[in-house]
């Protein structure tokens, strides 16, 4: 489902699924770079350990952010990280599934390989160094 975005918001792309949310947004923790990046998270709150509760930006930040409906946990929209201060804690990163196409393959040899969290950070970084704060190619 794709939401509406607050008009507080500069974000876009933001979408909450069952077991996944994402969004294209700025960085509101300060760990990266003002310009947009995606991020794509597991609809879970690690303070609280419920799943489907990650709500888009009720708080009405300018760079939009994840907030838990339960505990009311904020997590920047580009990392996961929470933005309480030095605790460290991250949403977990989600990987949307490739449709599989029809072979005769076994299913070991399609099995997708897992990625560590640095992993998935790095890679979805990079793809967006080359993008300013106007979403022009550099």
């Amino acid at each position: 489902m794709i939401l509406p975005v607050s008009s507080a918001s500069t974000a876009y792309n933001v979408g909450i699924q069952d077991k996944y949310v994402k969004a294209t947004a700025l960085c509101s923790c300060g760990e990266h770079s003002y310009t947009y990046h995606i991020g794509i998270f597991e609809n879970y709150c690690p303070f609280c350990h419920h799943y489907e509760c990650l709500e888009w930006n009720p708080k009405g930040t300018a760079e939009g952010e994840w907030t838990c409906g339960h505990c009311d946990s904020d997590f920047c929209a580009v990392d996961g990280r929470c933005k309480s201060g030095g605790s460290g804690v991250y949403l977990s990163y989600y990987e949307v599934p490739k449709p599989v196409v029809a072979n005769n393959a076994t299913s070991a040899e399609i099995a997708p390989v897992q990625k560590s969290h640095g992993e998935l950070m790095f890679d979805r970084i990079s793809q967006y160094k080359d993008v300013n704060l106007l979403g022009m190619s550099l």
